[in-house]
């Protein structure tokens, strides 16, 4: 089925094809925890000897009443299993003439056999694994062993199309639904002109020297500054994606600092951007005096708008740049 709009009113989910298979699951599911029940609570099987009170007929015949009536102790059955009151079963000690004595155990457990158990566990695995490569594409979350990074970024590209699949879909319907009110609304109806939406796709598969190599390849190549920042800023995010605060203090500088992904030795030759080169060659140094004069930068007026943050904590750093000694080119960096 395509997973793209057929029309304006109907949409495919993106894992309707395993909808079959997610119902085959919860059956063997269901059927592997019978079994196991069973294995916990097995049923006693057990020789039986022939019953005392009806001779074995599971009847006698009562003079009193000229009928036959079904035998109490064996109930009817013209056995009995011969366990005395310590629980202790009992065997003849010699087998009547013309009777072979009984083959195996006198009493045992029945219960579904281990193979059974066994081949029902691996196929509901089996069955979980399909399952979940075929919703996800991501062949590392099956991977019974470990991979190459090269390996990893393969694997990774199915879930990363799946996730951006799936973000199309909340895409659309969001505005669709942005569109559909604005146009119920009396008030919005003439005042709204367009709606798009589009969330962010940040899927790292990549570690630090993968990312540095490219950084350095784009540079050589010739790539525009936003694609080699943006570079920058994926690197800043694998090194410090599980500290939060390090992170948002990193993702922070780097976007006050002027030509972020550049060295200063890279960036010598623009003599025009006077002001940049100057928080750039001196940038640790009024980072240090930003932050006696106002705490850590993370903590720096932490409700007002990103964008704006950056723009006034630049505005503090060139301040501070004409305060102090300005550092010639030629002497490097703090």
């Amino acid at each position: 089925i395509a997973k793209k709009l057929r029309n304006d009113k109907i949409k495919t989910s993106p894992i309707d094809h395993v909808i079959s298979d997610l119902n085959r699951y919860m059956q063997k599911d269901s059927d592997l925890i019978i079994q196991m029940v069973r294995h916990m609570y097995p049923k006693l099987a057990s020789v039986t000897t022939e019953c005392k009170q009806c001779s074995g007929e599971g009847k006698y015949y009562s003079e009193a009443t000229d009928t036959e009536i079904r035998c109490t102790d064996c109930n009817g059955t013209g056995k009995v299993v011969p366990i005395s009151r310590d629980g202790v079963l009992g065997m003849p000690q010699y087998i009547d003439e013309g009777k072979t004595p009984y083959p195996g155990s006198p009493a045992s457990y029945i219960t579904p056999d281990n193979a059974s158990l066994v081949t029902a566990k691996d196929d509901l695995r089996e069955l979980g694994l399909d399952i979940l490569y075929s919703a996800t594409g991501d062949k590392n979350l099956i991977a019974e062993s470990l991979n190459t990074a090269t390996e990893n970024m393969i694997n990774f590209k199915g879930l990363e199309d799946r996730i951006s699949e799936i973000l199309d879909m909340v895409e659309s319907r969001e505005e669709f639904i942005i569109k559909t009110a604005a146009k119920m609304h009396l008030s919005f109806t003439d005042a709204i002109k367009s709606c798009s939406v589009r969330y962010g796709r940040r899927l790292i598969i990549r570690g630090d020297s993968e990312i540095t190599a490219e950084i350095k390849a784009a540079k050589e190549s010739g790539m525009p500054m936003s694609h080699i920042e943006m570079l920058q800023k994926e690197l800043i995010y694998t090194r410090y994606k599980n500290n939060k605060v390090e992170l948002e203090r990193q993702q922070l500088l780097a976007d006050v600092e002027p030509l972020n992904g550049y060295t200063v030795t890279e960036v010598l030759g623009l003599g025009e951007y006077v002001d940049d080169l100057k928080i750039k060659f001196n940038f640790n140094r009024l980072t240090d005096l930003f932050e006696a004069k106002n705490g850590s930068v993370v903590l720096y007026k932490p409700d007002m708008e990103w964008k704006k943050r950056v723009e006034d904590i630049y505005n503090q750093y060139k301040t501070l740049s004409d305060e102090i000694l300005p550092v010639t080119r030629d002497s490097g960096q703090d």
